[in-house]
């Protein structure tokens, strides 16, 4: 019988006593292994029967017939396991591995190494409700990968020890590995190629509590290192992502939808000064966890650049209200049109203020200028105030040639935008980077080039021409040179090609900057980003913590999740000063961190291509700025969820933890190492299976109708 983590001795434990010859270890239990067990027994021995598997059996019990007779071999089998299982001088012991045998004869020490189970065997009964409930399909091994089995199950129904188990690879699955937020993708896929939508909303919540607004305008390098690609394309996983919340909230009064539970009030208050996304996730963590909380921001609506950085064609602002509203109601204050110059004062600690804890996440709201001549004429806008304007819905005044300077993503909305101006007939791009080197994401790259953005690439500003104070072009120098080693900002020019641009408007947009130099009180480093703990976001003024842009610069969405996650675990350890939660997620963080990326469990997986969302035609969207991205249909949502390879092997989705009533899952059990004290051993691994893939010319495992003599 397995024990759960909580049952094993912390030390590796000696069982028998030394120089006892009266214990036998039998390492294999298919037929041969439990017919030994049973004739020593029988004898007196007290005998450890040891698998590698879940259960005993071996490979018989995965048998039709018996050779030479044709006998059945489960009728010959299970008298005999039923038998083990009876036997009280015989121990079984599944999912084990021997390590090492140190000893004599009738003196042996062998190392067993115990794998996690996942599954209290004190508790499981064997009903099955967890296999049921679970929405992942794994290729049966058992059946020799002919059928299909769920992630939580038993090796076969006859099963001996009569309990369920759940398959977890050694590696993480790779799109929730590479998630700085922690969101689980796999966990949510799974579910929403079971239909089971709300519930994939329910999981996205707990690391995510923007799911429509992220399944929009995350960068997701998830799906950039799906092991899906290896076969035919990556996951569409954000936009999976995207359907869930939008599902959700299309159906908001029919789901039985409840806001996310909150833990008992607590006593303390809390601060967060800036309302994106940061913040807003801050204030989401440290609510359920029963605080009160209250979000200044500067400007007179929260969001901050998804509200006033990313243009409406990419998030509607109907989208964004929604899920800050998600988030207001679940009792979150929120004071906007307020400007905070000095944090400490809000301490209760440092200045007698009202909060006893305090989370900065101002954003990067400074653009960044060329230092050229003429910068400041009439027709020249920083990057940031000319999409400012734009989302605010006001008209910028701009001419019909626009020129913008910068081959980021920023510089993408930027010219987008401006393809939509009334008046606007050319919009041109240029930056130092080639158009391979430039730092937009390809996708962004490639719908400004369908709109009609003319790049011009490998060029370095070197001044404003303006006649009668109003801007006329810009002048160029080639750059011949971007990054040298390393991947290190070291551009270099030719000085003798030159070449001008004609525009009546330039737009910036060569990077951003903090103000956090402007918080007084706390320390910051270059570009004016503050200076926080990478592990706890803690600044250098106890209780004042910061995260997002403010600290990394700008960067992602999902980064600045990542570092509200943080922080809401550190100041929740702050507020209730004990450090338990703190070193569990650093304990967790560093064992997920040596964990390997999983491997595609299924290569023979069938070619199924991506399902592409619909899009507005570039004719319709150049007009306005109604959303580009249409949307999945459920069927097609689950049809391109449908295209996982459960990397991971089980999805962690946690619908077994849900319906078990016995509360016997335990997704956190860990291997354990024993030693054993036994007089005498006998080995009987069985045979090792030919793998009739290897002879590539047959097809096996290519083919469906090529089967191996044991299929």
């Amino acid at each position: 019988m397995i024990a759960t983590k909580r049952d094993f001795p912390a030390e590796p434990a000696t069982y028998g006593v030394k120089g006892d010859t009266g214990a036998v270890l039998v390492c294999g239990a298919g037929i041969t292994g439990i017919q030994a067990a049973l004739d020593l027994a029988e004898s007196g021995f007290k005998v450890y029967l040891l698998d590698k598997d879940s259960a005993i059996g071996g490979r018989m019990a995965g048998l039709d017939k018996t050779f030479p007779t044709g006998d059945c071999a489960m009728c010959i089998i299970s008298p005999k396991l039923v038998e083990c299982a009876r036997n009280k001088n015989i121990q079984i012991i599944t999912l084990a591995d021997v390590l090492s045998i140190d000893g004599e004869p009738g003196n042996f020490q062998v190392t067993i190494r115990r794998n996690p189970r996942f599954v209290d065997a004190k508790k499981c009964n064997a009903c099955g409700d967890c296999s049921e409930a679970c929405p992942v399909s794994l290729p049966n091994e058992f059946d020799r990968r002919l059928g299909t089995r769920k992630a939580i199950s038993r090796l076969y129904p006859q099963a001996i020890p009569n309990l369920f188990g759940i398959s977890k690879a050694s590696g993480r699955s790779p799109c929730k590995a590479d998630c700085p937020a922690g969101v689980n993708a796999q966990g949510y896929v799974a579910l929403v190629a079971k239909g089971k939508f709300k519930e994939a909303y329910d999981l996205i919540r707990e690391g995510c509590p923007l799911p429509s607004i992220c399944g929009r305008v995350c960068q997701h390098p998830c799906q950039d290192e799906c092991n899906r690609a290896d076969v035919d394309d990556a996951l569409n996983i954000r936009d999976l992502k995207r359907f869930v919340g939008d599902y959700v909230y299309a159906h908001w009064e029919e789901l039985d939808h409840t806001l996310a539970a909150t833990s008992e009030p607590r006593p303390e208050k809390v601060a967060v000064i800036g309302g994106g996304p940061a913040g807003m996730t801050v204030a989401f963590d440290l609510r359920r966890l029963g605080y009160a909380v209250t979000i200044f921001d500067a400007q007179p609506k929260l969001g901050g650049m998804l509200r006033y950085g990313i243009p409406r064609y990419r998030l509607p602002a109907d989208v964004l209200d929604r899920e800050i509203k998600s988030i207001l109601d679940m009792g979150v204050e929120a004071r906007t049109a307020t400007q905070v110059e000095d944090p400490r004062k809000l301490l209760k600690s440092e200045a007698g203020g009202e909060f006893d804890a305090v989370f900065v996440s101002i954003g990067a709201w400074i653009s960044r200028s060329l230092n050229i001549p003429n910068e400041t004429a009439t027709g020249v806008w920083p990057g940031l105030k000319f999409l400012y304007e734009v989302n605010n819905g006001n008209k910028p005044t701009i001419g019909p040639e626009v020129l913008v300077i910068g081959g980021g993503d920023v510089a993408m909305d930027a010219a987008r935008c401006a393809m939509r101006m009334p008046g606007v007939k050319k919009v041109r791009l240029a930056c130092l980077e080639s158009r391979e080197e430039m730092p937009a994401h390809s996708w962004e790259a490639a719908e400004a080039l369908e709109e009609g953005v003319e790049f011009n690439n490998s060029l370095g500003p070197t001044a404003v021409n303006v006649v009668n104070g109003k801007v006329t072009g810009m002048t160029f120098r080639a750059c011949t040179r971007v990054f040298a080693e390393a991947h290190r900002f070291s551009p270099q020019f030719d000085d003798v090609k030159t070449s001008v641009l004609a525009a009546d408007t330039i737009i910036v947009t060569i990077g951003q900057g903090v103000a956090g130099d402007k918080l007084a009180g706390l320390t910051t480093k270059g570009g004016g980003r503050i200076v926080a703990e990478d592990a706890t976001m803690a600044t250098n003024v106890p209780g004042l913590y910061a995260g997002g842009d403010a600290v990394a610069g700008p960067a992602s969405l999902v980064g600045a999740m990542a570092h509200a996650h943080r922080a809401a675990v550190s100041m929740d350890a702050f507020l209730r000063k004990d450090n338990k939660a703190l070193a569990a997620r650093a304990a967790t963080e560093a064992q997920q961190k040596q964990r390997d990326r999983a491997e595609n469990p299924t290569p023979e997986a069938e070619r199924k291509p991506r399902i592409a969302m619909t899009q507005t035609s570039v004719e319709q969207r150049i007009g306005d700025f109604r959303e580009i991205d249409q949307g999945y249909t459920a069927e097609q949502a689950m049809a391109e969820a449908q295209r996982c390879l459960a990397c991971g092997l089980c999805s962690e989705c946690g619908l077994c933890v849900k319906v078990c009533s016995s509360g016997a899952v335990c997704h956190d059990q860990q291997p354990v190492t024993e030693v054993l004290q036994v007089g005498s051993v006998i080995l009987t691994p069985g045979f090792e299976e030919f793998q009739a893939s290897l002879r590539g010319e047959f097809g096996h495992g290519r083919y469906t109708n090529v089967l191996s003599s044991v299929q």
